[in-house]
């Protein structure tokens, strides 16, 4: 009798120890899954918002005249609304929950980027923090009185005081700026073997320092949702180049809740190309004011006006077309 009851106890403990373990194998198993779930809805919202960035902006002109027209406002809700469907929180207090593990979706363009991000904003309540769109910051370098202006597709700007005390401004690429820079100290700067690589560093190095201050911002942003984490945000390394080699939407996603105290933490980016239009040029010739098209020959001679994004906006403020590009029976 006595070895039967051992017996049994001995049963039921192994039992025990069988179905905890079932549970524990079923539990990794709902945690791999979430987990590759939220990978892919994660990586199609960054896909769908590169998208909407992609449809709604649009570049004109080249050379030094450069107009870069982008809506991140879209580009944002549509990464949300992508990620709250898929996580059926399709609606505003879903997207607010999801904000909280969001902490910043970066936008790089050509001349710059957006930062969306938690900002402490001052309210008749007192300071309060809230996710916000950024002003668009252009990526730069304070060398002494010059100021350097980088940007994706390589054509950097020097802005500079000429013997008046007059502030310049001096356009082109590496090369060009190397040989024909208005001052030494530019000339040494963009002369130099790691010019490139030194631009590349600098851009990643102002990117690095907004994102981490936001970090620390959406750290308060997230605890008056009572949400306790320590977002944080590695240094950005060579991998991440890409996002400076081209227009990218870029973003982290950190917390999000797997089950048994157990979270998850992803950063993604994905690059865009931007379509490019030619600008529209108006200008005065004889008394008579035409318009143009960039390559045209007529505007090396003439003074510019104004600038258009198309020939009817031009029409539509009383410029005839040019005859030398716009042939008209």
């Amino acid at each position: 009798m006595r070895l039967l009851n051992m017996a049994i106890i001995l049963l039921m403990v192994l039992c025990t120890i069988f179905f905890i373990n079932d549970m524990r194998i079923d539990e990794i198993k709902r945690n791999q899954i979430s987990e590759y779930y939220y990978h892919k809805v994660f990586r199609h919202s960054l896909e769908d918002a590169a998208e909407v960035l992609r449809e709604s902006s649009e570049i004109y002109g080249s050379s030094d005249a450069i107009l870069e027209m982008v809506e991140p406002e879209r580009a944002v809700d549509s990464f949300f609304e992508t990620f709250s469907k898929n996580m059926n929180m399709n609606n505003q207090i879903g997207r607010l929950q999801l904000e909280k593990y969001v902490p910043i979706i970066v936008l790089t363009i050509n001349d710059g980027y957006f930062l969306y991000g938690s900002d402490l904003l001052r309210t008749d309540h007192g300071i309060n923090p809230q996710k916000i769109i950024h002003p668009k910051k252009q990526f730069m370098h304070m060398a002494g009185e010059e100021i350097y202006f980088f940007r994706l597709d390589g054509r950097h700007r020097i802005l500079y005081k000429d013997d008046s005390g007059t502030w310049q401004t001096q356009t082109g690429r590496i090369d060009e700026l190397a040989s024909e820079a208005s001052s030494e100290q530019a000339k040494l700067f963009f002369s130099a073997i790691d010019a490139s690589d030194k631009i590349k560093r600098m851009m990643l190095e102002q990117l690095e320092e907004d994102i981490s201050q936001s970090m620390g911002r959406h750290i308060q942003y997230a605890a008056d949702f009572g949400f306790y984490y320590n977002f944080s945000f590695d240094p950005i390394d060579t991998s991440w180049t890409g996002i400076i080699d081209e227009p990218s939407i870029f973003t982290v996603l950190q917390g999000m809740p797997l089950g048994n105290n157990k979270s998850l933490d992803l950063v993604g980016a994905f690059q865009l190309s931007i379509r490019k239009r030619d600008f529209i040029y108006g200008f005065v010739k004889n008394g008579v004011r035409y318009y143009s098209k960039e390559s045209c020959s007529s505007i090396e001679t003439e003074e510019v006006e104004q600038v258009f994004l198309n020939p009817a906006d031009a029409a539509g403020a009383g410029y005839y077309p040019c005859h030398d590009c716009f042939h008209i029976d």
